[in-house]
């Protein structure tokens, strides 16, 4: 058993790496390399991670004062609201925090600083407030130079950062960060909302005592249930949401313009989509939304400066 006390966030704290967490870590790898390995057609594995984006973004609101439920989550996302209140405004933000997660940091090997996580803060927030920078510099220059397993960064990463909606963004972000995205079929939020008061309670005993072992341990056996849970899903070719399987499909254009920007660092605007298919810039729109809504294209800029890249 390996032990660590560590002096930060102006406070001490302590955690092992016991028998348990091993055995966890052991599992976890072995679940990740059967869902990399399981096959799946790619319209099946674009359902699978773009439900998961939903069940994600249910869930981790489900903490907040102002929940909503999956059906309007589904219809805010799936480009069916056409105004869209303040609270609901909230989701696409939180959406678009775990695009730039996926898309900017998956396997990057990035150092993560500050700045990550500032724009990621930025994204959700809408107080304007501001985080308390020093205790966060020194969490992210110990985890920077922290030979420990992704898992552990980012349960510690978790347990340490008290804003509910940041937390689960930023356990994502250390875990995709070090190519630990499972598919993207990892939805953590699930197990810690049906678990709520086991995981408030090592939460409050990991921050009363400041030993960590214990939350630790939760949370790699909470990545474990959902792993096993999202290969059960693919197994069963089990889908989450009733969206029609029409909606996952994709005309002509629309993979005509996927072909178009395979080339690395090619990009495509409206402009540039109407005359290539001779049509109206409606029809050009809501080709390249759809597209974006299915998390297959990045758009970049604002108004008419706007231009897309693939995502992958």
């Amino acid at each position: 058993m390996i032990s660590f006390i560590l002096e930060i966030l102006e406070m001490e704290f302590s955690y092992s790496i016991s028998d348990h967490l091993k055995e966890s870590i052991a599992k976890i790898e072995y679940l990740r390399a059967k869902i990399h390995l399981a096959p799946l057609t790619i319209r099946q594995e674009l359902r699978m991670r773009w439900e998961a984006g939903i069940l994600r973004t249910y869930f981790a609101f489900s903490f907040t004062d102002q929940p909503l439920t999956k059906t309007d989550i589904v219809k805010i996302l799936a480009s069916q609201v056409k105004k869209i209140s303040s609270e609901q405004q909230r989701i696409v933000r939180y959406k678009e925090a775990l695009d730039y997660i996926y898309w900017e940091f998956l396997s990057s090997q990035k150092t993560l600083g500050i700045k990550a996580v500032y724009d990621i803060y930025d994204t959700i927030s809408t107080s304007g407030g501001r985080l308390e920078e020093g205790k966060v510099r020194r969490l992210l220059d110990y985890l920077s130079t922290s030979p420990d397993h992704p898992v552990i960064q980012a349960g510690i990463v978790h347990e340490e950062i008290q804003n509910e909606p940041l937390r689960f963004l930023l356990t994502l972000l250390f875990l995709y960060n070090r190519g630990y995205d499972f598919r993207g079929l990892l939805v953590l939020e699930e197990y810690f909302r049906k678990n709520i008061v086991p995981y408030r309670e090592v939460l409050s005993i990991a921050n009363q005592t400041r030993n960590l072992t214990l939350w630790l341990e939760f949370f790699a056996e909470g990545i474990i249930n959902q792993l096993e849970e999202a290969l059960k899903d693919i197994e069963n070719l089990s889908y989450k949401t009733t969206l029609p399987a029409a909606f996952f499909n994709l005309n002509d254009r629309q993979k005509h313009i996927l072909t178009f920007l395979e080339e690395p660092g090619s990009r495509i605007t409206n402009k540039k989509v109407q005359n290539i298919f001779n049509i109206s810039q409606i029809t050009a729109s809501r080709d390249l939304a759809h597209l974006k809504t299915l998390g297959l294209l990045i758009s970049h800029g604002k108004g008419r400066s706007v231009y897309y890249t693939r995502s992958n």
